[in-house]
């Protein structure tokens, strides 16, 4: 899986309590953050992984680190 191949993500609706938008909302993460980290260049890093396919690490605007988790959307065929 390489993230750079997609062309969007593919948040959850927001009406979703159990969605991915909420599970990052609840942890101080918005669509904002992980647009700042993507345009930042982040760093693949190599780590045993359960429940996702690929983890970047990266700076937002601010300077705060981040490592953001993805995986396949069941929703989407791309």
């Amino acid at each position: 899986m390489d993230v750079w191949d997609f062309e969007a993500i593919d948040w959850d609706d927001e009406e979703d309590e159990e969605g991915n938008l909420a599970h990052c909302r609840r942890r101080g993460i918005d669509e904002r953050v992980v647009a700042e980290v993507l345009a930042e260049a982040p760093v693949e890093i190599t780590m045993h992984l359960v429940t996702a396919e690929i983890s970047l690490v990266g700076p937002d605007r601010g300077g705060a680190m981040w490592t953001l988790l993805f995986d396949w959307s069941y929703k989407r065929g791309d």
